[in-house]
């Protein structure tokens, strides 16, 4: 495997498991992540963590696998991770995450804030689980694809006075201030095929779900 090729990646959390995986190559897992992958027939390409939840233990006899090991915990096994992605696969330029979502609220609440951490903004981070799609959008001008399996779509403030304007959805919105202290505009839906226009002044979470 040359490293210099890979430009995306997904990336198995230890969190509630998907029931089905998309037919990509170029895997990666954090700890436990592990476990399921090698379930589902799929050697990754690296494993990351400190590897105190893992069942797979036989597999760091293998030489093809990149493994390496958190001493500190100064950093989530999120965080550790991608740091060594960049390091490992110098060329990447998306990671799609699974697995970080469900079970603890705290590890959810960590692996949300992911995406929004400027250090890792080259990695274009994604976190998809059974029913949602989620990733931060920087300010300016968007169009927000319609996926046909998602019906819902809901944008949340990251920061104070988000200034937002939608066009083309179910609810359209102009000069819409988000407020972190209640939802003002989620469980918002396309309509028919269009692909909606989002403006926003701030970064803003953008959130696809299904019933």
């Amino acid at each position: 495997m040359d490293r210099l090729q890979v430009t995306e990646l997904n990336l198995m959390f230890g969190g509630l498991a998907p029931k089905f995986l998309p037919k990509m190559k170029n895997w990666c897992a954090v700890d436990s992540g592990l476990d399921y992958l090698l379930h589902n027939g799929i050697t990754p390409l690296a494993v990351y963590g400190d590897f105190d939840s893992l069942t797979s233990i036989s597999i760091f006899d293998s030489k093809n696998i990149i493994f390496r090991k958190k001493h500190s915990q100064n950093l989530t096994d999120g965080e550790f991770a991608l740091e060594e992605i960049i390091k490992d696969f110098p060329n990447i330029q998306k990671v799609t995450i699974y697995g970080a979502t469900g079970k603890r609220l705290d590890h959810f609440y960590g692996n949300m804030l992911l995406l929004n951490n400027p250090k890792y903004k080259q990695l274009n981070l994604t976190i998809i689980d059974d029913n949602n799609y989620m990733y931060v959008v920087q300010k300016g001008k968007h169009v927000i694809k319609n996926k046909i399996s998602y019906k819902y779509i809901s944008f949340v403030p990251i920061y104070e006075n988000t200034i937002i304007n939608i066009k083309n959805a179910k609810y359209n919105a102009e000069i819409l201030t988000l407020s972190l202290i209640r939802p003002s505009a989620t469980s918002n839906e396309f309509v028919e095929s269009k692909d909606i226009e989002l403006i926003t002044n701030k970064e803003c979470l953008v959130i696809y779900a299904k019933d």
